[in-house]
């Protein structure tokens, strides 16, 4: 079903990376958002659809707060079991193993030559694969080529130059560091995957990073580094929390320390006074939640 065009006010325009915003406000007819791959917006607005069951009214503004009640009810809907651990998705690996081959890379797992040409990659099997890298069963490249599996789905779109990127590395150990920073020092894996403001690894920004980051802690709750993309800073933007926020792709380590605190923040809330129902919410959970607000789930 079709989305319904709605009428809203909103702020034309885009974001500094200090978060301060250069808008001017109009009133439009929209049914969509299109934003291009570096964050500045085709059509000059960004759209935001929700509807409940009980046909409440769409929440579209870019501009306007999600109040906090409205997040924890949503919230209630979305178990560890379902919405984390079963969160995968049915590939054709073909091109993946071509372009591993040509890459003198020999893979393992559900990406290596013998393997099914279908196969479905969940949360569960990379928190699983990580476990495997840390006790040195799976090479830290082959966890990274999965997780990106499970991120880009069967698009080639710059993922040949991130696979000869990760091969062409230092035998795995810039990665294998990076990686193993996440587990007890977040900023610093932050940094290390972007040195100086640059990607160690071509075309490897922060919303494909932040997801081998997140994973590298096998499902831990302690585990702090959560995924952060475009459509989850879309989402956290527009909660009271999350006011000021930079929105954009290529995004630095103080946007992403800020992303987490809100995150953490809005579980918190949840599992203090949403009940029963939200006593277990992790900030993974509002993750995923904030994913599926900043645009067509997948």
């Amino acid at each position: 079903m079709s989305e319904p065009d709605v009428t809203v006010s909103f702020m034309q325009g885009s974001y500094s990376q200090s978060g301060m915003p250069r808008p001017r406000t109009i009133t439009h007819v929209i049914s969509v958002s299109d934003v291009d791959e570096f964050g500045t917006c085709r059509r000059s607005i960004e759209n935001t659809y929700r509807q409940s069951d009980e046909g409440r009214q769409a929440r579209v503004s870019a501009t306007g707060v999600i109040p906090v009640s409205e997040v924890l009810e949503d919230l209630k809907d979305y178990s560890h079991e379902k919405k984390i651990l079963e969160h995968g998705f049915t590939f054709n690996t073909q091109w993946w193993k071509e372009e591993l081959a040509a890459a003198n890379w020999k893979s393992e797992g559900k990406l290596a030559a013998d393997a099914p040409a279908e196969v479905n990659v969940s949360r569960s099997d990379l928190f699983d694969m990580a476990s495997a890298v840390h006790n040195g069963t799976v090479s830290p490249e082959d966890f990274a080529f999965n997780v990106l599996l499970w991120g880009s789905g069967e698009s080639r779109r710059n993922n040949r130059a991130r696979i000869k990127s990760i091969v062409e590395a230092k035998g795995g150990e810039d990665l294998k560091q990076a990686l193993d920073l996440s587990r007890s020092d977040v900023l610093a894996s932050f940094d290390a995957f972007k040195p100086r403001g640059r990607n160690r690894f071509r075309y490897l920004g922060p919303a494909f990073f932040t997801k081998l980051m997140y994973f590298y802690g096998s499902g831990s709750p302690e585990h702090k580094p959560l995924i952060v993309d475009l459509r989850v800073l879309r989402t956290l933007s527009r909660t009271e929390a999350g006011n000021g926020i930079y929105v954009g792709h290529n995004y630095g380590v103080t946007t992403y320390t800020k992303a987490l605190a809100v995150m953490e923040h809005l579980s918190d809330v949840a599992r203090a006074e949403g009940g029963a129902d939200l006593a277990g919410c992790t900030p993974d959970l509002v993750e995923r939640w904030a994913f599926d607000q900043g645009g067509a789930p997948k």
